[in-house]
């Protein structure tokens, strides 16, 4: 007999999803409530994996009503399958997913006059022309779609709950006017705000999309797969600036490289501080929009300048920046660290105030040019190609700019930071598809990722590992990868294959544990470790004898077994693994 609790949260979600699959805050409230007081285990876990696919859009996605399906067979103690005809009902909600891609944004938007919503309009350039009703991402609460045209005529369309639904067979271009409502916030709630932003106070505007919300500036793809080119084109009123991604080209920016729509931005402001960084190599010119006095001018000429150091060591190991000749880094409230819009990146209060920070941040941000904008994901799951695979490249510009002991502090960090997280939030690094990416949003993807990029380097060799990372690249940008491609791709151009290795990494609970026994007599060493949890396949710890006279040896440790070493020099010291090679805690 199921729990009575699941009975209830049954009865909550089949009320919730009834009108387009949309689920209201106070419904969302009462799922959690009713989660709560589930007592068995395994259906209170069923309810939790609804949750987590609705709680963060508020919403029922097509893609995700297998899994809920399941999950409500579960809760109803029923195969998935032997639903009740009321259940099966409200699963048809499910909100379809946008069915076009887009080959370009055109947006034009107009803040020259203060409106309660903004006038703006939309041209979007489909990948191929549109084979029945074409489907975009729009938030009803954010935009008021007021007409669609093709071919300067008027073309049928309805908003069906958070989708622009045009009836346009064959359309290539659909040109959409609409208005768009900014969310007007504080420093203290500007972190969770999404959209077009604007500072009560200042009226400094600015806008966040990431990941799912480019429905609330402009009917959209938000798929991370869809890369588009862009032209933004923004009216200010007199003694305002407006900044957006791209170059600037007269009164527009362009980007004329894909990227997925949330990595295009504006902001606008009439008190911007400006700074600029120079040149890159490649003639990029880096400059930064800065928030009034609110940044030490020594701090931002710092992160300034990293973000033109990084853009170089980038584009010398990887390939050119593609993104134009301009590099702009815009100061916005927030405490995400940064974004990575393409050719103006954020960067967030939290993280410009901060003189270490805030040159990692840029970094990083930089570094997405590369991975996360230029080579896309396929689907949210491979979160870890995006952030995981920028992580390893901030990390590498940073041991080459400030050497060996700045690498490994960052790479012992990041291993602190997926201890923790796997204590907090065990999952997959490669999750599946259907994740919603804010389940995922902590440490794992982003620093395991570079672990798990690191012990591939020092298998292949420094110099073979960035040879094949580059022709990773090069191979594949402009376009939308998986784990499973970049496994294939390593076993096409090195021979090495990473099934087994990724298979076991990618399900770990918990930061490989190994207590180390050391017993030196002169010139002899006993070395052992103790493993504490499970520990993958093939890891082998390295040891590093030292010798009064500055001598040293390697040794390569297998967990649970013993290794006897004659160093032939008296040995002092024995460090574990100084040149952090595998992802394991030795202590």
């Amino acid at each position: 007999m199921v729990d009575v609790g699941s009975k209830r949260f049954v009865q909550l979600f089949q009320g919730a999803v009834d009108q387009h699959g949309r689920v209201s805050r106070e419904a969302l409230t009462d799922l959690q409530r009713a989660t709560s007081s589930i007592a068995n285990d395994a259906e209170k876990a069923a309810a939790q994996e609804i949750l987590s696919l609705v709680k963060h859009d508020r919403e029922m996605d097509s893609f995700e009503v297998d899994h809920i399906r399941v999950a409500l067979g579960t809760l109803n103690g029923v195969s998935p399958n032997k639903l009740p005809k009321e259940l099966e009902k409200v699963l048809r909600h499910g909100v379809p997913q946008s069915n076009v891609l887009a080959r370009n944004y055109d947006l034009t938007f107009d803040f020259s006059k203060d409106t309660p919503a903004f006038p703006a309009r939309a041209v979007v350039t489909l990948e191929k022309k549109a084979s029945g009703k074409a489907i975009l991402e729009v938030d009803p609460e954010r935009l008021d779609i007021s007409k669609v045209q093709v071919g300067g005529k008027d073309v049928p369309f309805e908003v069906k709950g958070t989708r622009l639904v045009v009836d346009a067979p064959g359309a290539k271009e659909l040109d959409i006017r609409y208005t768009v409502k900014p969310q007007d916030v504080t420093p203290q709630n500007a972190a969770s705000a999404y959209g077009l932003i604007r500072d009560k106070f200042s009226g400094r505007m600015w806008t966040l999309t990431w990941p799912y919300n480019t429905g609330a500036l402009f009917p959209s793809n938000s798929a991370p797969a869809d890369g588009s080119t862009s032209r933004v084109t923004v009216r200010v009123a007199d003694g305002h600036q407006a900044v957006a991604t791209g170059h600037q080209e007269g009164t527009s920016f362009h980007t004329h490289k894909e990227a997925p729509a949330y990595a295009i931005a504006m902001y606008t402001a009439k008190d911007f501080e400006h700074g600029h960084a120079g040149h890159s190599h490649g003639g990029v010119a880096v400059s930064g929009y800065g928030v009034g006095n609110s940044v030490a001018a020594s701090t931002r000429n710092a992160y300034r300048n990293t973000a033109r150091e990084s853009l170089d060591f980038y584009s010398q190991w990887l390939g050119e920046f593609e993104y134009g000749k301009t590099l702009k880094l815009v100061e916005v409230s927030g405490g995400l660290g940064g974004m990575e819009h393409t050719a103006a990146v954020a960067i967030m209060m939290n993280a410009a105030r901060d003189p270490k920070y805030s040159r990692e941040t840029a970094a990083h941000e930089v570094a997405h040019h590369w991975f996360g904008d230029n080579l896309r994901i396929k689907t949210w799951g491979d979160f870890w190609m995006s952030e995981g695979f920028t992580n390893y490249a901030t990390y590498r510009f940073f041991r080459h700019s400030e050497g060996e002991k700045r690498f490994h502090e960052l790479m012992d960090n990041a291993r602190d930071e997926v201890r923790s997280a796997l204590a907090d939030n065990p999952h997959a690094l490669a999750a599946p598809a259907h994740v919603d990416v804010n389940e995922i949003f902590d440490s794992i993807p982003y620093e395991m990722g570079p672990w798990i990029l690191r012990m591939l380097e020092v298998k292949l060799g420094t110099e073979k590992f960035d040879g094949l990372l580059r022709a990773w690249y090069q191979d594949h940008r402009h376009s939308a990868v998986s784990t499973e491609q970049f496994i294939a791709f390593v076993k096409d151009r090195t021979g090495s294959d990473l099934t087994k290795f990724f298979a076991q990494w990618n399900h770990i609970t918990a930061v490989p544990s190994l207590k180390p026994s050391v017993d030196i007599h002169g010139e002899k060493v006993k070395l052992s470790l103790e493993p504490r949890n499970d520990i993958p396949d093939g890891v082998r710890i390295p040891a590093v004898l030292q010798g009064t006279g500055g001598e040293s040896k390697t040794v390569m440790v297998e967990p649970g077994k013993t290794v006897d070493v004659d160093a032939g020099f008296p040995v002092k010291k024995v460090s574990w693994d100084p040149e952090r090679t595998v992802l394991a805690d030795v202590r």
